[in-house]
């Protein structure tokens, strides 16, 4: 009993360890479904940075930098002929237009926090390919600390015509990461169609989360501590079992 009791005692931090939920969370992205600003109610329907194109002209977009060479990004309120937007009624567009040219752009947005070394962030994205005769451009998806590139993927999928896909990106943080600047969003496009023609590609429901990935040694703790339990257990089964042994046989001997 006593050596049970001594276990027990000694596995107490082990047991406090498998416990404890592991920190996550979401960073907030501004108009990660591009939203802003509403067109959906005002034709063409979408917007560039210049009224190039015959579109709605909006030099900025809430929340997101843009870049273009001449002006064929923004957002988009699409009719079904198009494609349906995973959230909300718009999207972000890079490329296409008329004249029908290549036009890379990019949306990007520095985020308020630094990354934390020993953090996963996963950086989730739909990417769309809009119908009606268009090609889906090369894109590429980046997470960066201030000017310094932690991950990137370049066409991780390629939705079919009028259709999205979810993708994104994952990035254990190292030590450093955090000292490099804030967490920054770049989704560029408008590029070659895979290097054959001009190309558009739709983004929408930008998301980041996070959750901390357990040390090495708290993996030993848990480890530790599961077998430990699973040793407590077995000793309480073997004393109980030796203490109904010797209450039988006590009563035999008295019956006797």
């Amino acid at each position: 009993m006593t050596s049970t009791r001594l276990v027990a005692l000694a596995l107490l931090g082990g047991a406090s360890v498998i416990t404890a939920p592991a920190q996550a969370g979401a960073i907030a992205i501004a108009n990660n479904s591009f939203e802003l600003p509403l067109i959906s109610g005002t034709a063409p329907y979408y917007t560039t940075t210049n009224g190039v194109s015959g579109g709605i002209t909006a030099a900025t977009i809430p929340g997101w930098t843009v870049s273009t060479t001449f002006g064929n990004i923004g957002v988009y309120a699409p009719p079904p002929s198009s494609y349906t937007p995973p959230d909300g009624n718009q999207v972000g567009y890079i490329g296409g237009g008329a004249p029908l040219v290549i036009d890379p752009g990019s949306f990007s947005q520095v985020l308020g926090p630094t990354a934390i070394a020993g953090d996963a962030y996963h950086l989730g994205v739909y990417v769309g390919a809009r119908g009606e005769g268009y090609t889906l451009g090369d894109y590429t998806i980046e997470l960066l600390a201030g000017a310094t590139v932690l991950a990137s993927v370049t066409d991780p999928v390629a939705p079919s015509a009028g259709t999205f896909d979810l993708t994104g990106l994952s990035y254990l943080a190292k030590p450093g990461d955090g000292a490099l600047g804030a967490l920054t969003i770049v989704l560029s496009g408008g590029t070659s169609a895979h290097g054959t023609a001009y190309g558009q590609v739709a983004f929408d429901d930008v998301t980041l989360s996070y959750n901390a990935v357990p040390e090495p040694s708290t993996w030993v703790m848990m480890a530790l501590g599961f077998g430990g339990i699973g040793f407590v257990g077995y000793r309480r089964r073997s004393l109980t079992r030796s203490l109904s042994e010797s209450y039988g046989a006590a009563l035999t001997r008295k019956a006797a």
